[in-house]
C-alpha cells in the first residue's frame, strides 16, 4: 500500500507539473515570448520521462519561425545600412514568404524603390552623357542634385554640360558672324570654336570656314582694284574687274567697282 501511495503522489506532482508547463506553453505562444518558450521546450525534454505534449511541436516550430524573423529583421537592418539593393531584395522575399510586418520591412521597402529611383536617375544620365544631349543631361543633373546623388556621372556630366552649352554658345557666335558677314568678327568665331574642339563637321563652323575664304577672295580683290585705280593701269584694271566679275562682286556693293569703271 505504502508503495501505491508514493506511486500516486509522484503520478500527482508530475501531472501538476505538466499541467504547469502547458500553461506556460501557451501564454509563451500567445506572448511570442522566445526565451520563455525555449525554456518551457528543455523543461520538457528534460523530465523524466520526456513529456512530449502537442503543443510542444507548435512551441518549436514558434521559436524556428521567431529566429527566422529576426534574421530577417537583422539582415534588413545591415543592408540598409550597406545600402544593399539586391540583399534587401532577397530578405524582402524572404519576409513576405513569412509575412512579416515590421518598421524594418516596411523601411526596406521604401529604401529599395529609392535605391531603384537612383539607379534609374543615374542610367538616365549615363545615356544623356553618350548622347551629348544637353537638355537630357541639364533635367536629369537636377534630379541627382535634389536626390542628393554624389556619383562620379555626376562630376562628369557636369563637365559635358558646361562643354555643351559653351559650343552652342559658339555655334551661335558663328552663325552671328556669318550673318554679318564681317571677316574680322568671323575670323574671331572660328577660332573660338577650333579652341573648343569644334571643326569642319559641325555645320555652323564648316558654313563659317567657307565665308572666311569668300571674304578674304573679295577682299584681295577689293585691295588689287584699288592699286590698278592708283596705278591707273589699263591691263591692271581689267584684270581687277575680271577677278570681281568672277567673284560675283558687284558695283552696287562694291563702291572700287564703280571707281575702276571710271577710270578705265
Amino acid at each position: 500500500h505504502l508503495q501505491s501511495y508514493k506511486d500516486a503522489k509522484a503520478m500527482l506532482i508530475r501531472l501538476q507539473e505538466e499541467r504547469k508547463l502547458v500553461a506556460l506553453f501557451e501564454s509563451s505562444i500567445a506572448a511570442r515570448d522566445k526565451e520563455s518558450l525555449k525554456s518551457a521546450i528543455s523543461t520538457a525534454e528534460g523530465m523524466a520521462p520526456p513529456y512530449n505534449p502537442p503543443i510542444l511541436t507548435d512551441a518549436k516550430a514558434l521559436v524556428e519561425r521567431i529566429e527566422k524573423e529576426e534574421a530577417v529583421i537583422s539582415g534588413l537592418k545591415k543592408a540598409m545600412a550597406a545600402r544593399d539593393h539586391d540583399k534587401i531584395d532577397d530578405l524582402l522575399h524572404e519576409a513576405d514568404e513569412l509575412e512579416l510586418d515590421s518598421d524594418e520591412v516596411r523601411q526596406a521597402v521604401a529604401l529599395k524603390a529609392r535605391l531603384e529611383e537612383e539607379a534609374e536617375t543615374v542610367n538616365s544620365l549615363k545615356i544623356a552623357i553618350e548622347e551629348r544631349d544637353l537638355n537630357k543631361l541639364s533635367a536629369f543633373l537636377s534630379k541627382c542634385t535634389e536626390m542628393g546623388l554624389n556619383v562620379p556621372e555626376v562630376g562628369e556630366g557636369k563637365k559635358l554640360q558646361t562643354q555643351l552649352q559653351e559650343e552652342n554658345a559658339a555655334k551661335a557666335a558663328l552663325k552671328d558672324a556669318v550673318e554679318k558677314r564681317d571677316l574680322g568678327v568671323i575670323t574671331s568665331a572660328i577660332t573660338k570654336a577650333e579652341t573648343l574642339g569644334l571643326t569642319a563637321s559641325t555645320p555652323e563652323l564648316a558654313e563659317a570656314l567657307d565665308l572666311k575664304i569668300t571674304l578674304e577672295k573679295e577682299n584681295a580683290a577689293v585691295a588689287k582694284l584699288e592699286a590698278a585705280i592708283s596705278s591707273r593701269v589699263i591691263s591692271e584694271l581689267e584684270a581687277a574687274l575680271a577677278a570681281a566679275s568672277e567673284l560675283g562682286l558687284k558695283a552696287s556693293s562694291t563702291p572700287a567697282i564703280t571707281d575702276a569703271e571710271h577710270v578705265r
